[in-house]
């Protein structure tokens, strides 16, 4: 964001630039395809993140001098050089505001990995906070069904595919305010999987952690917790029912060579779990 990379003037003195017409004009013609110009504010904005986090997390890398921008400052740019988005590009900071309190009310999905002996559940923590939670990300418009916003939200956050083990019988489901959280049940992973997120500057870590370890929520209401010096967000409220899952469902022995699968994701040393 802005206040993470520095104002637009302030980059623009020291030698950045800002993206060219041919790029913004590029990505509204990947992003914002003719017929999706006329869809209502809020389904547009979530094509314009696309073509931010593009922007972010691959024109930046192809093109040092290019300005790092935040999301309020990419909004006008792109919807500028399009007569038909003009208007929405009027009042970006009213606009952000918006759409963030829009995304805060989409229904989330994502998955509850397990490993082989049902002892340890995977976790990750973003770049922009101290909490470890399940890998999960909101649905957008495209997403017809819960699964299949789980397995793109989980390969995207730990490069691992879990659409060959995803069961959709197998789901827990919570309501934080009117926000409704589903997450699958994978269990049977190896923990010598490498695990390595396909999104950048989104996950900055992930790792397995003992179920025994991470203590249940008093109520439903208690969202954050800590244990020792580690924080966990929207993780406790899951465990009453994920145990009474394990006992129903723990294989008698653990069958590792067996029950042990693949990440389909590239290998990358700081990612690799315990």
């Amino acid at each position: 964001m802005s206040d993470f990379y520095g104002s637009s003037s302030y980059l623009e003195s020291i030698g950045y630039c800002l993206p060219s017409n041919e790029t913004l004009d590029a990505l509204l013609r990947q992003f914002l395809p003719e017929e999706s110009r006329r869809d209502k504010l809020m389904r547009v904005m979530f094509r314009v993140e696309k073509a931010y986090w593009q922007y972010c997390e691959d024109l930046l890398n192809k093109d040092l001098g290019l300005m790092a921008l935040g999301f309020t400052d990419f909004i006008p740019l792109l919807l500028n050089r399009c007569d038909r988005l003009r208007r929405h590009a009027k009042n970006p900071v009213e606009t952000v505001r918006l759409f963030t309190s829009h995304k805060r009310q989409l229904p989330v999905s994502g998955a509850i990995i397990l490993d082989e002996e049902f002892e340890k559940v995977l976790l990750v923590k973003g770049f922009k906070g101290p909490s470890w939670t399940f890998p999960r990300g909101k649905k957008d418009y495209e997403d017809k069904e819960d699964y299949i916003c789980a397995i793109r939200e989980v390969l995207e956050e730990t490069g691992f595919d879990i659409s060959n083990l995803l069961d959709k019988k197998h789901c827990l489901q919570k309501f934080f305010d009117k926000q409704r959280a589903c997450l699958y049940i994978v269990a049977g992973v190896s923990t010598n999987t490498t695990f390595a997120p396909q999104t950048k500057r989104e996950i900055e870590a992930i790792k397995w952690h003992r179920l025994d370890s991470i203590q249940p929520a008093i109520d439903e209401f208690q969202w954050d917790h800590v244990v020792g010096d580690v924080r966990f967000f929207r993780v406790a409220p899951f465990l009453p029912e994920l145990n009474t899952w394990i006992s129903e469902h723990r294989p008698p022995v653990a069958q590792s060579g067996d029950m042990s699968v693949t990440s389909l994701g590239d290998t990358l040393g700081r990612f690799t779990v315990d």
